[in-house]
């Protein structure tokens, strides 16, 4: 829903997020979303909270975002490795998802976010995200970064985009690998899947992903993996390209084997500079006990 406002005269020469929270009657903390979604414009440029306008100019509100809030979920798993006032890193388990898409789902992260940290409805720019910073699939397990304010996740966002953290995954594969690689396949997302691209695409998005065999077994090749990118589905699409698919991946693989009940995917470890501190953070994630116990069965020490 769309509102247009004509700045009337009490608002002339007024910040903008002070005049339209009273205009509008919203908190200040829902206009700051607002402002930082781009939902707030003039003359079809995005709006920032310290502007001021002059009398009689227009301006255009999206107001869908009011709208959006999550139900809180108290009876989901939410493992916390650490806490301050400006981040939560957490271990998410496989079969959750990080955020809905609808007010009515009610099964992940985010709705586990908000029932034991109620300030985390407003600490980001999307109400339904509850400040999670970055995704992984929902059939993946491992690190996860929320902010705890609208600033610290601008920079958390800010330093994922310019490529600033540094991301590993544990992965097993059924194929033939050399000892190490990169594959930089642009990705294109079709509907719920990313496959491959020319590079002349231009809706293709460019994707880097590094890998290194830690161990062999059979068939089975266990892979230490970092992306610096993060297309949708990057390292499953990436290695499936190279005919090595990750064990237990039903999109892009082999399926779910008897031996391994999810997909083999692990977010093990994240490093990156505090948003306040700027202090150098190391958070690291052992495999889950199933992961570990896929491994001993196939003979891996």
């Amino acid at each position: 829903m769309k509102k247009s406002i004509e700045v009337g005269p009490e608002g002339a020469g007024q910040r903008i997020d002070v005049y339209l929270a009273q205009k509008l009657r919203l908190s200040r903390n829902t206009l700051k979303r607002l402002l930082a979604a781009g939902a707030v414009c003039c003359k079809g440029r995005t709006v920032s909270k310290s502007q001021t306008f002059a009398q009689g100019e227009c301006l255009e509100v999206d107001l869908t975002l009011t709208q959006l809030q999550l139900i809180p979920n108290p009876s989901l798993p939410l493992r916390v490795l650490f806490e301050d006032e400006a981040l939560l890193i957490l271990d998410k388990p496989s079969g959750l998802s990080c955020h809905p898409l609808r007010t009515d789902e009610t099964n992940t992260v985010a709705n586990a976010l908000v029932a034991r940290y109620p300030a985390q409805a407003s600490a980001s720019c999307h109400p339904l995200e509850a400040g999670l910073c970055h995704r992984l699939d929902k059939e993946t397990s491992g690190l996860l970064i929320a902010a705890r304010n609208l600033q610290s996740y601008r920079h958390m966002r800010k330093a994922f985009l310019g490529q600033h953290i540094y991301k590993r995954y544990l992965c097993l594969c059924t194929g033939s690998l050399p000892p190490q690689g990169t594959v930089s396949f642009p990705l294109l997302q079709k509907g719920r899947c990313s496959k491959t691209a020319s590079p002349k695409s231009s809706k293709a998005r460019p994707a880097h992903t590094q890998f290194r065999v830690l161990q062999r077994q059979g068939a089975h090749c266990l892979l230490s993996v970092e992306i610096a990118t993060g297309v949708m589905h990057q390292i499953r699409a990436h290695l499936a390209s190279l005919g090595a698919p990750i064990v237990g991946d039903e999109r892009y693989g082999l399926g779910t084997l008897p031996h391994c009940p999810r997909l083999f995917l692990h977010a093990t470890e994240l490093r990156f500079s505090h948003p306040l501190t700027q202090q150098s953070m190391c958070f690291e994630a052992p495999l889950p006990v199933e992961l570990c116990a896929v491994l001993e069965k196939l003979g891996f020490s």
